[in-house]
């Protein structure tokens, strides 16, 4: 029998949120480039210019997680967690992001960060 992931109990603290992305994210993206460090730069630059709250940043040479406190928060869902990784051998930059459950609005998180790039 398949037991549901209940995120219920993950979505609210920061714990949580870093568990959810790196166990079950919501979306997992493929980003051409080996520029790792100005897309992270622009990520950082984004959720600051986006009223994101950033609660957690690790950096380390080509990887990094960030959590951050929702602009607007969603009733069950109050951050969104994301973990970037530089796949060398691919020439990629791949996003994990978290969203508490919600694919479409992890989605459209990336899209509009993509635009800025």
């Amino acid at each position: 029998m398949i037991k549901q992931v209940d995120f219920s109990k993950h979505t609210n603290d920061i714990d949580g949120a870093r568990f959810l992305v790196a166990n079950y994210p919501d979306q997992v993206i493929r980003l051409n480039g080996t520029d790792f460090d100005n897309k992270y730069d622009k990520l950082v630059s984004y959720l600051k210019t986006n009223g994101y709250t950033i609660m957690v940043n690790e950096k380390l040479p080509l990887t990094a997680t960030i959590i951050a406190e929702l602009n607007n928060p969603l009733p069950n869902v109050k951050y969104i967690g994301i973990i970037m990784q530089q796949d060398s051998r691919m020439g990629q930059t791949i996003f994990n992001i978290s969203y508490g459950g919600n694919e479409f609005k992890a989605r459209q998180f990336y899209t509009d960060y993509k635009k800025t790039l």
